[in-house]
Parts: structure tokens; C-alpha cells; sequence
């Protein structure tokens, strides 16, 4: 590895082993080859539709929740992020990652490599409990009838 500052490259850099967890930049170095992944991505088609603009992905850091309008969608936009994440030297955590549906979808399993992903009713996401029940459907029918 060569570090380049205003077209001028120093010698060659042999690493010996990458950033520690906790440190401060470590965050901002797993930012950047996040961001890599997601520009590698051709999702053009997939996730939901809001307003006429269709909706992949939500991450914030490290916690990344995917949508999507079928199983099959979400089984391709899963099998891509871990393929293309490999590519660039990163690992997704499959003990980490979950699969929720909503009610109308059955719930079926998802096939990540050779991983099959746990299906769950609930999941945290930023420090917050995300359930998708029939109380919270009404809800947010209710809101949106609200807005009109």
C-alpha cells in the first residue's frame, strides 16, 4: 500500500494488521468501504416504493436493515451484499443478521452463502425494539389515513 497526497505517492507501506475495535477512526474507515460496497450494488428495482422513490437499505455505522417487496428480492439483495463485501475484503456477521416480515409475507428462510438467516418477530435497530405486529400495523394505517 502507497499513501498519495497531491499526486505524489510515498514508497510502498507494508501492513502488519488493521484498526483496532474503539478506535476513533475506525468508524470512518468502515464508513468508506461501506460506501464502496453500496456504489458496487445495481439494486435499480428493488426495495419498496414510497412515494414514487424506491428504498433499499437504511444504515447508520455498522447496523444496515434491507427491504425489500419479495423474498426472492431480498434473497438476491442479501447474496449481492455478502458477495461484493467479500470482494473488498469485509464479512458480514451472519450470528447478526435477521430476517422480519411483515404480515403479508409468510415467513420463509433465507439462504446466505451456505448460512441459513433466523427468522424473528422483533429486532433492535439503533437501540430501538422493531416489531412488526398487528398493533403497530394499525398504527401506522391509522397515520397515514391522519395524512391523508
Amino acid at each position: 500500500m502507497a499513501i498519495r497526497v497531491q499526486n505524489q505517492s510515498t514508497k510502498p507501506i507494508q501492513l502488519q494488521r488493521g484498526v483496532r475495535q474503539g478506535d476513533v477512526i475506525s468508524p470512518k474507515l468502515f464508513t468508506a468501504a461501506l460506501e464502496d460496497v453500496f456504489k458496487l450494488l445495481d439494486w435499480k428495482g428493488y426495495g419498496i416504493n414510497i412515494n414514487g422513490e424506491y428504498i433499499t437499505h437504511l444504515r447508520f455505522a455498522d447496523d444496515i436493515v434491507l427491504m425489500a417487496e419479495s423474498l426472492e428480492d431480498l434473497s438476491t439483495m442479501l447474496n449481492d451484499l455478502n458477495s461484493v463485501s467479500q470482494r473488498i475484503g469485509l464479512k458480514m456477521n451472519m450470528d447478526k443478521t435477521k430476517i422480519m416480515f411483515n404480515v403479508h409475507v409468510t415467513p420463509m428462510p433465507i439462504v446466505v452463502g451456505n448460512t441459513k438467516l433466523e427468522v424473528v418477530d422483533e429486532y433492535v435497530y439503533l437501540g430501538q425494539i422493531v416489531r412488526l405486529g398487528k398493533s403497530n400495523f394499525d398504527r401506522e394505517v391509522n397515520r397515514r389515513i391522519q395524512l391523508g
